[in-house]
């Protein structure tokens, strides 16, 4: 008597109508020359092979906006919902100039279509492998599901690092002002210490542009409000002091 292989209970087979276009190939560092997409669907041996038109390069693009349509295969374990890696392969060619039947390989892009079925509509845009060339292949991939169990895939949530790098530049500017408001300019210990070094100085009768006043202010350039501030004390504390109650120093004489 024949019996079923527990991990074949325990797998389902789903079929899904997958739908790819292919947009442009982006970022071509040549000025002129003739591309062609040979698209694998799987890794049998008798697996489906299409072809794209022959395009020729546009303003550093390659614009073919071809659509295609396979129905595809996948392995579902029935407990989790997982469905199981099927690769895709996007083999991008060139075309030799006077010959037709004469090629050469720019690039590929391997594209798992497990991570896209049951999500709807998504585009990416994926880096040339094994190439000379920093292209960029952009891509759309449409699934509509027509056996199986319905699947329920929701979109994973990124989290909180990566929902940061996603969030507008205004925004991370305005935080970064909100805590500049609570960063205080300078602390108490260099403000005392800047205020014992001018009062000395004005009870001395030296100007802005005595070498310690000078060595002060080069000290706080970093921070233009304290400098402005402490220049604007000095320039007042020399023209009025009378006496060591011009300015009050926190440390006692």
């Amino acid at each position: 008597r024949k019996t079923s292989h527990p991990c074949r209970d325990a797998m389902e087979t789903c079929k899904f109508k997958v739908r790819l276009i292919i947009h442009a190939l982006e970022y071509v560092p040549l000025g002129s020359g003739s591309f062609f997409i040979k698209i694998k669907w799987g890794t049998r041996v008798n697996r489906k092979v299409d072809f794209s038109d022959t395009v020729e390069v546009q303003s550093y693009n390659v614009p073919w906006n071809a659509e295609f349509e396979h129905i595809c295969s996948f392995d579902v374990e029935k407990k989790t919902q997982k469905i199981h890696k099927k690769l895709i392969r996007l083999s991008i060619r060139q075309q030799a100039k006077g010959r037709f039947t004469t090629f050469k390989r720019v690039g590929v892009v391997n594209c798992n279509l497990a991570e896209y079925v049951g999500f709807g509509e998504k585009t990416e845009r994926y880096l040339l492998e094994k190439t000379m060339f920093n292209s960029i292949l952009k891509v759309t991939i449409d699934s509509e599901q027509l056996t199986g169990t319905p699947l329920r895939r929701v979109q994973p949530q990124p989290d909180n690092e990566i929902r940061k790098l996603m969030e507008p530049k205004e925004k991370q500017k305005e935080t970064e002002r909100e805590k500049d408001k609570h960063r205080p300019d300078i602390n108490s210990m260099q403000l005392a210490f800047f205020n014992a070094a001018i009062g000395a100085e004005a009870r001395a009768g030296h100007n802005s542009t005595s070498p310690f006043m000078e060595a002060i202010q080069s000290s706080r350039k970093s921070n233009a409000t304290v400098v402005s501030g402490i220049i604007e004390r000095i320039t007042g504390a020399v023209e009025t002091s009378t006496g060591p109650a011009a300015i009050s120093s926190p440390f006692p004489d």
